[in-house]
């Protein structure tokens, strides 16, 4: 499932893109991280003057991006990452599967934190911009597509730490260094460098996307976030009447 199929990930891209690079002990599930050391921003990269392009240009389509929140296109997403997971889960035996243990995605233990709330997570340390979050979704993809990747539980919190990271260096005008993110997400600084340079390259080391693609994956957020916002308050309305 795509993000922009079903939104996120469809079933017939399920088919290609279920699949994932050294073994790990996973992700740390207390998450914690001392809000003293991330006050100031760092520009300093592990990636920015190697590998990403030097002249990077903000999507900002002409959608009104100003009135959606960051935060509310998160559900949007965990839900379809669940369901992702969930058909991928009924194939565990795959054998692109058991060889995604041998990658740095896997992680042996799944986090206690549910994949919601590490997104929240995300966007509340790193102050992703919405266009950020759409960008990471089409990583996200990508990254599925091309590596014939299959998320699962041991795996998608690295995958979405790792796209979340490169769409902000790659969209926004400032961000943390490596060793901020890697503490929002859990990992090592060395975990986190070897991530992204793994995922840079299964995206054949291009993070452009053209405005078509971008465009396709944001209004389909933006009217599934329509429509659950037209729901809610329709079921509101009719318990008013009752």
């Amino acid at each position: 499932v795509t993000i922009a199929d079903s939104g996120l990930t469809s079933q017939h891209a399920l088919e290609e893109n279920r699949y994932s690079l050294l073994n790990s002990t996973g992700i740390n599930s207390d998450l914690t991280v001392d809000t003293k050391e991330i006050k100031e921003k760092e520009q300093g990269t592990f990636l920015e003057e190697a590998t990403l392009p030097k002249e990077k240009h903000s999507l900002k389509p002409e959608l009104h991006q100003e009135e959606v929140k960051a935060e509310e296109l998160i559900p949007l997403i965990t839900v379809t990452l669940n369901e992702i997971i969930y058909e991928n889960n009924s194939i565990p035996k795959h054998p692109l599967i058991l060889k995604q243990m041998e990658t740095p995605f896997y992680s042996k233990c799944i986090p206690k934190i549910t994949i919601e709330n590490f997104i929240e997570r995300l966007v509340k340390y790193t102050k992703m911009e919405v266009s950020t979050m759409c960008l990471m979704s089409i990583y996200l993809d990508t990254f599925c597509e091309r590596g014939s990747f299959f998320l699962t539980g041991n795996n998608v919190y690295r995958v979405l730490l790792t796209a979340a990271v490169l769409a902000i260096k790659y969209n926004e005008d400032d961000f943390y260094d490596n060793k901020f993110y890697s503490k929002v997400g859990g990992v090592s600084l060395e975990e986190l460098n070897l991530l992204e340079v793994t995922f840079f390259e299964r995206c054949n080391f291009n993070l452009y996307i053209d405005s078509n693609k971008y465009s396709k994956y944001y209004e389909y957020l933006i009217m599934q976030l329509c429509g659950d916002s037209t729901e809610s308050s329709a079921d509101d309305d009719s318990v008013t009447s009752q």
